[in-house]
């Protein structure tokens, strides 16, 4: 009997697509197929297919990354182990210019406590770095209360972040 190929996995397959779909270009059947990659059960797929919508630069796909921003949230560690799919949320809101307060909110006082070595490590500062430069970005009604909490956040990314995100701020105070 001859020897079977082993079926791809589905994530494989997923992940094998998005890239066919990448090189092929933006068409509107393209985009409508990475849109629902989005909402993919894995979430390495949903976060290239979020990459994706980035780089395309689609508006419609908004709703589908504030759903998927909420599905990560529900069971982070199995979700999105490392916050990647949050950050790429939020970069891509970033991108196409979504005034999404409500997200960014939840994002920037967001921890995710992960094991490491024995111990727990907040893998959440990039988001919360991301989120203030959300903020910046809409200019905020309360985005210089919400950079200032970040500047004293205890994580060096998330401090960075928000000194990086001053510059997104249309005042001329905003640098002092």
């Amino acid at each position: 009997m001859p020897k079977r190929k082993p079926a791809k996995r589905t994530s494989d397959a997923a992940i094998e697509r998005l890239s066919e779909l990448r090189e092929a270009g933006q068409s509107s059947a393209n985009e409508d197929e990475a849109i629902a990659f989005i909402g993919h059960t894995s979430g390495h797929v949903a976060t290239r297919a979020i990459r994706l919508a980035a780089e395309w630069q689609l508006e419609r796909a908004v709703p589908e990354l504030e759903k998927a921003f909420g599905r990560f949230l529900e069971s982070p560690l199995e979700s999105d182990k490392g916050c990647s799919g949050k950050v790429a949320v939020v970069e891509a809101l970033i991108a196409l210019e979504a005034h999404r307060p409500a997200t960014y909110w939840r994002g920037i006082r967001y921890r995710q406590m992960e094991p490491v070595w024995g111990k727990s490590e907040d893998t959440a500062p990039p988001l919360r770095a991301a989120c203030g430069r959300g903020l910046a970005m809409m200019n905020h009604e309360r985005v210089h209360v919400a950079l200032a909490e970040l500047i004293l956040d205890p994580e060096r990314v998330a401090r960075a972040g928000a000194v990086a995100a001053l510059d997104w701020l249309p005042t001329p105070e905003a640098p002092l």
